[in-house]
């Protein structure tokens, strides 16, 4: 049973729908969080194996970038 610690863990703010500014769509830049929507991307690693991370079902796997899973 969780206990009460009188911390405030979220805080909302009110914002009305006519101040709300438009989600960026197909191929526009989210400047929250500088990515492209809906576009594809990996991250690599900056060391010399090159390595990246990849979906392989539902699993995250970490490849080279001649394809083998390491």
């Amino acid at each position: 049973m969780a206990r009460k610690s009188n911390k405030v863990y979220q805080k909302w703010k009110i914002i009305y729908v006519k101040d709300m500014p438009a989600e960026p769509k197909k191929g526009e830049l989210n400047k929250q969080f500088n990515f492209i929507v809906e576009r594809d991307f990996y991250l690599q690693t900056l060391m010399k194996s090159g390595r990246y991370l990849d979906r392989l079902g539902n699993n995250v796997v970490l490849k080279t970038p001649n394809g083998r899973n390491t």
